[in-house]
């Protein structure tokens, strides 16, 4: 038995007529983003959405301000990066 699969339905968008060809190499970059945010505003897991609109982030900080848990780089307070600047 022969499979042959082949694609009739080129894309109009682009002079090779190929899709999804630059995807693979974007698929990350959301979750290097959120977690960035999370490291910057000291809340681990605090971006669970996105895209990060100033409304979710500040909603995020609002919520854990009420928590107890106001948001700023953990650690600072007490010295712990003097080491490495």
């Amino acid at each position: 038995m022969e499979v042959l699969v082949t694609e009739d339905a080129s894309s109009p968008l682009n002079p090779l007529g190929i899709k999804s060809v630059g995807e693979g190499g974007i698929n990350g970059v959301g979750a290097v983003i959120a977690a960035a945010i999370d490291e910057a505003i000291g809340l681990p897991g605090a971006v669970t959405r996105l895209p990060v609109t100033p409304q979710r982030l500040k909603a995020q900080l609002r919520a854990a301000a009420q928590r107890g848990r106001p948001a700023g780089r953990r650690g600072i307070e007490e010295g712990a990066y003097d080491e490495q600047f």
